[in-house]
């Protein structure tokens, strides 16, 4: 996904047999993208639209934040430190 797809991530596509899909134009904002399917719809009354959030993720870029996440265990969520705690005797 390139840089103005990133700032456009709303999609409508228009859907097609065999269950194939075509982008036919992209939106920065959803009410911009539901005013043009409005439109498409009236002007091509027998085809079929759908309005998309397109995100996007690389699985080169999925990959390394997964192995980023899992050789720093400060990132890591699941991690778990051992909490000592110091008793002095009596």
């Amino acid at each position: 996904m390139n840089y103005q797809e990133h700032l456009s991530p709303w999609v409508i596509h228009q859907l097609l047999p065999d269950c194939q899909q075509e982008a036919i134009a992209r939106f920065r904002h959803r009410n911009d993208a539901e005013g043009y399917l409005k439109a498409m719809s009236q002007m091509r009354p027998n085809s079929k639209f759908a309005i998309a959030f397109d995100v996007n993720i690389s699985e080169g870029n999925l990959a390394s934040k997964t192995q980023a996440a899992t050789s720093n265990p400060k990132s890591n969520k699941n991690s778990t430190r051992s909490k000592a705690k110091t008793v002095a005797p009596n």
